[in-house]
């Protein structure tokens, strides 16, 4: 908590203080051995949690500084565009696989979770393209999918 907390405050990661807080908290004892959640195929793994925080902190400082161009955004978005349609239509066979302690670990996919998560989804995306540029070229080759909710 005290190392969130430092984040929170100064804006700063010690990103070596947070992987072991993190690994405290998920893999306790654990030593060289990786716990993960979940469905095989999306499982949630303590070094998840840092690269999901390692590219928000990178995407606030690139939009801080004002060097993100509407390039960037553009593949953001059809990186999201994607990337999420995927996990809309491998949500259920997550949920299924879920562990009991944590029915709720995959949140289902509806308008209301898509734009309460957007923000945090384009600064992921944003930080994770400009971490590692050549995982773009990938999802640049895959059409872009078309959402579409039914109002019931």
């Amino acid at each position: 908590m005290e190392t969130l907390t430092d984040i929170a405050y100064t804006g700063r990661a010690d990103l070596d203080s947070l992987t072991v807080a993190i690994r405290e908290v998920f893999e306790p004892g654990a030593g060289a051995i990786r716990k993960a959640i979940g469905h095989p195929a999306a499982p949630l793994l303590a070094e998840s949690l840092i690269v999901l925080i390692r590219a928000r902190l990178e995407a606030i400082a690139r939009l801080a500084e004002g060097v993100v161009t509407e390039d960037e955004l553009r593949r953001a978005r059809h990186a999201h565009l994607v990337a999420y349609a995927e996990y809309a239509i491998q949500q259920p066979s997550y949920t299924a696989h879920a562990p009991s302690a944590m029915p709720d670990m995959y949140e289902p996919v509806t308008a209301e979770t898509m734009l309460v998560n957007s923000c945090g989804h384009l600064l992921t995306i944003l930080g994770i393209n400009a971490l590692n540029p050549q995982r773009t070229v990938g999802f640049a080759a895959v059409p872009a999918p078309r959402i579409v909710f039914e109002v019931r």
